[in-house]
């Protein structure tokens, strides 16, 4: 490992490396136990993810480019490895590699882009193996900036959010490969409503930990997303029947304070002859054989208190020309149960 060393930046109880080719993979135990995987891939070699014992991914950060001089350096000129401020954060190796127990990423600039053209660079992963069917919160979910925090709840249950800081808060968290001007400043966090708003009362949500979406409290620091939060038994409120919207209007779902959507079916079409006919000639209100399923409304809708969808075939497509729709939502409200 000469020349391939990992950045001295990670400092951890017991640090396990192998080296296979153009990838380093280690095992970084902590010393309450956790394993914390790390895993380099020079530029046009393969970064190899795996977990053991029916656990699966979940990818912590994940960068491309070049932060230092010492990684993946073999036979590299001076010129190929001089530019160390090229770097590009990716979404797209948790969004490719979570929840399996075993994936592939080439690092390449086909696969990520080009943060530094001429410049030889690698692949950095940071990951764990969870077991998939954990329940309840250990800890707080944590994802460094650049990566996607991942919220889940099982059985039915849906997520309540209890916390949510952006920012940095000591240096031990998300400090691989990063110089120590970028982890010094552990007075930088910024709480967030935002993370409630968007997950609470879903059973799955994902949030991308970024200057974008939370502001940038210290800039030059380089942050992380820290999120609280539970699963709670949800309190079901059924609705007294389908919210209607005739092609053209729109469907207004709403919940009491306290209460959030969670659409169980959506249709766009024509079921029938007696829906949404008024003023309508017969030859627009008779094939009543013309409707399509959408998931769009759910995606749109679930999690909030208040949801306006509009019944056009812009938003779903025509699934029967000539004819005179409506879009037609089964939603049921559910309350949080606190205790």
């Amino acid at each position: 490992m000469s020349d391939q060393l990992l950045p001295a930046s990670i400092q951890l109880s017991v640090m396990l490396c192998s080296t296979l080719f153009l990838t380093v993979s280690c095992v970084l135990i902590t010393s309450a136990g956790s394993q914390k995987l790390h895993v380099v891939a020079c530029e046009g070699s393969v970064a190899q993810l795996k977990c053991e014992n029916g656990e699966v991914i979940s990818v912590t950060s994940a960068t491309y480019g070049r932060r230092d001089q010492q990684t993946c350096t073999a036979g590299r000129p001076a010129n190929q490895i001089t530019n160390v401020q090229c770097s590009r954060s990716s979404d797209s190796v948790g969004q490719s590699c979570n929840g399996k127990q075993s994936c592939s990423i080439t690092a390449a600039n086909s696969v990520f882009g080009d943060p530094c053209v001429g410049t030889y660079k690698y692949l950095e992963v940071e990951y764990t193996c969870q077991n998939p069917e954990r329940k309840p919160q250990s800890g707080p979910t944590v994802a460094c900036e650049g990566s996607v925090a991942q919220l889940q709840c099982d059985g039915g249950k849906v997520i309540s959010v209890t916390s949510a800081t952006y920012g940095r808060r000591d240096q031990q968290t998300c400090t691989a490969g990063r110089p120590a001007n970028q982890i010094t400043n552990v007075q930088c966090s910024r709480s967030s409503d935002s993370v409630g708003q968007s997950c609470n009362g879903k059973q799955s949500c994902s949030i991308t930990a970024a200057n974008s979406v939370f502001g940038d409290p210290c800039v030059g620091t380089y942050k992380y997303l820290e999120v609280e939060y539970t699963c709670q038994n949800p309190e079901k409120k059924p609705q007294s029947g389908p919210t209607v919207a005739c092609e053209g209007s729109v469907a207004q779902l709403q919940c009491d304070k306290g209460e959030v959507i969670s659409v169980t079916s959506a249709t766009y079409g024509r079921r029938d002859q007696k829906t949404c006919t008024a003023g309508r000639p017969a030859n627009q209100i008779t094939n009543v054989q013309c409707s399509r399923s959408s998931d769009s409304v759910g995606q749109r809708c679930n999690g909030k208190q208040l949801c306006n969808v509009e019944a056009s075939n812009s938003m779903f497509g025509d699934p029967c020309v000539g004819t005179y729709k409506y879009l037609e939502v089964d939603y049921i409200c559910y309350a949080f149960l606190t205790g």
